[in-house]
């Protein structure tokens, strides 16, 4: 639920109280008058950053502390992550995961800054139960990516750009080291909004099965605090719904059968064709092996390609499909090398080089500088704080001054100094 103004400036009176401050005091550390103090505690006056802060340091708090509700405060999301099991301890490094919940958690004030998170998209919400058994898990699974790739008018075709459509429905990606045995982690908390961990060591196209899979979370278990993806949890019912739903909604029925059946895999092995005409009726008839609709390796390289999904994924969801049979399946699982060597041979794949990452938060981070710059032109945070956000995701501040000025600002940002 958003902090409306009211709210705020009730939790910035109760704090002044608990410091023994009167409003003129307030007023007079922030240099302006009694009334614009009381004016904010009730809440009929909006507030900067640049007034949070100072307001902050008078306090002795952090200013996202003013944001906080009761249940957030029980449930700080770095410590609810690490309280799921003590195996996680090991498999991820706190201290790799702090800095991108404390991005997320910025990225989220900035929206509440810019008034911005009411009127955000947010995904839709699929009230669903606990599945009772494996069929049922995945049939939901399968509903539900039908369901939402009818929501967003997908169509059959495939999603190139998995980050990206999420980012769009308000769903925040960011990428982390973690162990092999980890695919994702999908985060519910509300000081860090609707949040995706990927794992950066996995190659792109489990990533996009990851991000797939994740999303099943958000749609539908979006009441968890925290959802853990692993090898471990594979078995556990909402992670058999979010693998079906992840299979689903990359690869839908409809266009994998139109895939093949543009290649005259599908369908029978014999063509009719009729013509009339003033003469007598004639009609031919074609007939073609049974062995030409069989589903080959390159075939399946090519559907894997043109989805942009693993090889496992494409060929788990062909047998699902009942197009390839449970011997074909295990024969083309058999065969990952070769389906790799053929892809680089026709150009599908370029092996990365050494130095190249797997996955990058591209989009999240140009999202989140234009939140920044945004709230820094309408002067809701200082210079200072904007070099301090934009330094979380890479960019120095003497670069961040050449990009204001190339943008016409650099006027603005040399007064505020």
């Amino acid at each position: 639920m958003a902090l409306d103004s009211k709210e705020l400036g009730r939790r910035l009176q109760q704090i002044r109280e608990a410091k023994q401050l009167t409003q003129m005091a307030a007023a007079k550390s922030l240099g302006v008058s009694r009334a614009f103090i009381a004016q904010i505690e009730s809440g009929s006056r909006p507030i900067n950053t640049m007034h949070l802060e100072k307001l902050a340091k008078l306090y002795g708090r952090e200013v996202g502390e003013f944001f906080l509700t009761a249940a957030s405060k029980t449930r700080e999301a770095t410590a609810v992550f690490f309280r799921i099991t003590d195996e996680l301890k090991q498999k991820i490094n706190r201290k790799t995961l702090e800095p991108s919940i404390r991005l997320l958690r910025e990225y989220t004030n900035l929206e509440k800054l810019l008034g911005l998170d009411a009127k955000l998209k947010r995904p839709n919400k699929y009230e669903v139960a606990e599945p009772a058994n494996t069929w049922e898990a995945i049939e939901m699974g399968q509903q539900i990516a039908e369901e939402e790739r009818r929501r967003l008018q997908l169509g059959t075709r495939p999603i190139k750009g998995m980050a990206e459509l999420l980012e769009i429905q308000g769903v925040r990606v960011l990428g982390v080291a973690m162990d092999e045995d980890i695919s994702g982690v999908f985060m519910g908390d509300e000081q860090i909004g609707l949040s995706i961990l990927l794992n950066t060591n996995h190659h792109q196209f489990r990533t996009a099965f990851t991000l797939a899979h994740e999303y099943c979370h958000v749609l539908s278990d979006r009441a968890r605090a925290t959802v853990v993806s692993s090898v471990k949890t594979g078995k556990d019912l909402i992670e058999v719904r979010a693998n079906s739903f992840a299979a689903a909604f990359l690869l839908p029925k409809t266009g994998v059968e139109e895939f093949f059946q543009s290649l005259g895999k599908t369908g029978s092995t014999r063509s009719y064709l009729a013509s009339t005409g003033a003469a007598e009726p004639s009609a031919g008839e074609q007939r073609r092996p049974a062995w030409a609709t069989q589903i080959q390796l390159y075939d399946v390289v090519h559907l894997r390609h043109h989805y942009g999904v693993s090889w496992d994924a494409a060929v788990y969801r062909l047998q699902n499909l009942g197009l390839i049979s449970k011997d074909e399946s295990e024969d083309l699982l058999s065969k990952r090398e070769e389906a790799q060597a053929l892809s680089r041979a026709i150009k599908l794949e370029i092996k990365p080089s050494s130095g190249e990452k797997k996955f990058q938060n591209r989009d999240f981070a140009a999202r989140f500088f234009s939140l920044g710059v945004d709230a820094y032109r309408q002067e809701i945070i200082s210079l200072k704080k904007l070099e301090e956000l934009l330094g979380l995701i890479g960019i120095a501040a003497g670069q961040l001054t050449q990009i204001l000025r190339n943008a016409g600002i650099s006027e603005k940002a040399a007064a505020s100094r």
